[in-house]
């Protein structure tokens, strides 16, 4: 009943390239990204860093694709970039908030979902498995979902999250 973060790749064939990070819209309406952010928070760090998502829609059972500025090489092409942060290859919590305002802890209200991977202290439940080198950690198809797009959300990053060895960013 919300979005999702659906596919994080924290590091290509050498460290962080190919960093992206993917969103699903398991609704069944279009949802605006205008006020939205983006927080990261390193594995075990206490500052939050911020990027505002563009005022743009993701269509029902949609996809949206964010890529690291100058360090994405993949070719489908991202719906916005980001130089704000760099994903941790060992460990990191990533954080969709329905706010601009930046976090101060990672159980905030404005949390619609995130993911804690590796050695990351703050998962749902459990971190999710981290990927090696140019494979990626995506959230596994939802079960009611019609177009069969990445919508578990058990509210545990372990459970929801499995390697894939094909990564398969998708934009809107």
């Amino acid at each position: 009943d919300h979005l999702v973060i659906s596919e994080v790749q924290v590091k290509g064939s050498s460290s962080h390239d190919d960093e992206f990070i993917e969103l699903y819209n398991p609704t069944a309406s279009g949802v605006s990204l205008s006020g939205w952010s983006i927080q990261y928070k390193s594995a075990t760090g206490t500052t939050y860093i911020k990027y505002n998502l563009p005022a743009d829609t993701i269509p029902s059972h949609g996809f949206y694709l964010i890529a690291r500025t100058s360090y994405y090489t993949g070719s489908t092409t991202p719906d916005t970039t980001q130089s704000a942060f760099a994903l941790g290859s060992t460990g990191g919590n990533i954080y969709l908030c329905d706010s601009t305002t930046t976090l101060t802890g990672c159980s905030d209200a404005s949390i619609v979902d995130k993911l804690g991977y590796g050695t990351g202290n703050c998962p749902e439940t459990s971190a999710a498995t981290v990927h090696d080198w140019s494979e990626s950690m995506e959230r596994k198809p939802g079960a009611s979902d019609p177009d069969g797009g990445n919508g578990t959300d058990t509210d545990d990053n372990s459970d929801d999250f499995q390697i894939n060895t094909s990564p398969g960013p998708q934009n809107s």
